[in-house]
C-alpha cells in the first residue's frame, strides 16, 4: 500500500501488509498478529460500509476491553467513520444520552450488552445498523435485528 495515510485504519493496513505475521496484540492468553487482526477488521470495516457506513458517520461501539474493541475501534477506522467508544458500565440512559448526542448512525456491540441495547433501540430513531460481535466470541459480526424487539 502506497500513498496517503489518511486515517488509523490506513496506518493498520500499512503496518499489516509490512509485517502480517509479527504479533500485533495480545490479550490474555490469546496472540494475533496483524495478518490475523488485519482480516477480522476488514470483515467488519466491509459489513459496516455494506450497511451503508459512510465516510464521516458516527459509529459507536460497546465492548468490554477486549481484541473485539480492538477490531471494532480499527474498523470503524478504515470505513471512514467517526469511531464513539462507550464506556461498558453505562446503564442504557446513558447510553441513550452519548449515542443520541454523537449523532451515530451505527452501533457495533458485544452480545453481553444485547439487553442494554434492546432497551434503547426505539430512542434512536438515527441509528440505522446494529452489529453484534459472534454469540463466542469469535469476531464474526453479524446483524442482530431479529433478536431485537420490532420498532
Amino acid at each position: 500500500m502506497r500513498g496517503n495515510i489518511d486515517s488509523v485504519g490506513d496506518m493498520f493496513a500499512l503496518t499489516a501488509a509490512k509485517c502480517p505475521t509479527k504479533t500485533a496484540l495480545i490479550f490474555q492468553d490469546e496472540r494475533f498478529t496483524y495478518g490475523e487482526l488485519n482480516a477480522r477488521v476488514n470483515r467488519l470495516a466491509r459489513a459496516l460500509m455494506a450497511a451503508g457506513v459512510r465516510k464521516g458517520d458516527k459509529v459507536a461501539f460497546l465492548f468490554m476491553n477486549s481484541p473485539e474493541f480492538v477490531v471494532a475501534w480499527l474498523a470503524v477506522a478504515k470505513a471512514g467513520a467517526v469511531g464513539v467508544p462507550l464506556n461498558y458500565g453505562l446503564v442504557p440512559r446513558e447510553l441513550k444520552y452519548q449515542i443520541g448526542q454523537a449523532d451515530a448512525v451505527a452501533i457495533v456491540f458485544s452480545p453481553l450488552f444485547m439487553e442494554r441495547i434492546a432497551a434503547i433501540r426505539d430512542d434512536l430513531p438515527q441509528v440505522r445498523t446494529y452489529l453484534c460481535n459472534g454469540e463466542n466470541g469469535t469476531l464474526g459480526f453479524r446483524n442482530p435485528a431479529r433478536r431485537l424487539p420490532a420498532r
